[in-house]
């Protein structure tokens, strides 16, 4: 087999694996709604053995697209040219419209927390009860969606003209300034993410968007990017596939009218799907430019 084919069949392997994790870990946690977890809390209510399983699945499926982009890294370490790139606009402007849900929604959390202050006798002063409470990080998640939004937009505008987003490089933190506040809005809860299985999926699923945003943010702007190239599907591969665990089987379950199974404090978050479709784009997009490159 030669170089060539031997490169798209390894490029080619890690869609199949995310396709195999979704249709395997997608039903597995539907069933786990409907059977064993308990409305509300989240908490699991019996003893299963599609626990174990469900942590043996995603850690195969997480890991495998890690090594396999490792070991192609020479290979994905490339530069991407200026062209129209629909699908990858398509989905930064979906992006952009779930953030702005998301900053409507934190900001009506953030509200609630701020007026409960007067309520709550425990906390001296307003900043402490903030910074305990996690109302902080709520509004900065609330600030940053905003920022992630505008920088979307315009990622998503010049991906439809075929244009550079150089100059708006600095923006390009921004999600991952998001992902932060919100993997620290979900430490503050008084809950072990261990013993909820919807925190820990969602933290999980956040620590991979970080390192995927942070590596999109280096090839973006060009700073210390070399050798990163890997990183966007040997991260950005695992992310979305968790994001769509955190949202399919919760739309699911809400869509057949069995929403007191839902966790009350991880609703169904359309950001999630959103950021999960532009990741997907936007490997698809850095694996052609791959192939053309490994090509020429």
């Amino acid at each position: 087999m030669s170089k060539k084919s031997k490169f798209s069949l390894n490029l080619g392997m890690l869609f199949k694996i995310f396709s195999v994790g979704i249709l395997l870990i997608l039903p597995l946690r539907v069933y786990q709604f409907m059977k064993i977890i308990e409305g509300s809390t989240g908490f699991y209510a019996i003893k299963d053995a599609s626990i174990p399983l469900m942590y043996c699945l995603l850690a195969v499926f997480c890991l495998t697209p890690v090594v396999l982009s490792f070991l192609m890294r020479k290979e994905l370490d490339i530069v991407s040219s200026k062209q129209v790139r629909l699908g990858e606009g398509i989905a930064a402007l979906l992006v952009a419209v779930t953030l702005i849900i998301n900053a409507v929604q934190m900001f009506a959390y953030f509200s609630e927390i701020y007026y409960s202050f007067e309520i709550t006798q425990y906390t001296p002063t307003l900043s402490k009860y903030l910074a305990k409470s996690g109302g902080i990080a709520v509004l900065l998640e609330s600030i940053f969606s905003v920022i992630s939004m505008i920088f979307f937009i315009i990622l998503g505008t010049a991906n439809i003209r075929g244009r550079s987003v150089s100059e708006y490089k600095f923006l390009a933190i921004a999600p991952l300034g998001w992902c932060i506040c919100r993997i620290i809005h979900r430490f503050m809860r008084p809950v072990s993410y261990l013993k909820v299985s919807d925190l820990f999926f969602e933290m999980l699923m956040l620590v991979f968007l970080m390192m995927f945003f942070l590596a999109f943010a280096q090839r973006l702007s060009g700073i210390n990017s070399q050798g990163k190239g890997w990183k966007i599907f040997g991260y950005g591969i695992p992310a979305a596939m968790l994001c769509l665990l955190c949202f399919v089987p919760r739309l699911i379950v809400a869509a057949i009218g069995r929403s007191d199974l839902l966790n009350e404090k991880s609703p169904i978050e359309y950001c999630d799907m959103a950021v999960a479709a532009f990741i997907i784009s936007y490997c698809i997009g850095r694996m052609q430019d791959a192939r053309r490159s490994h090509r020429a």
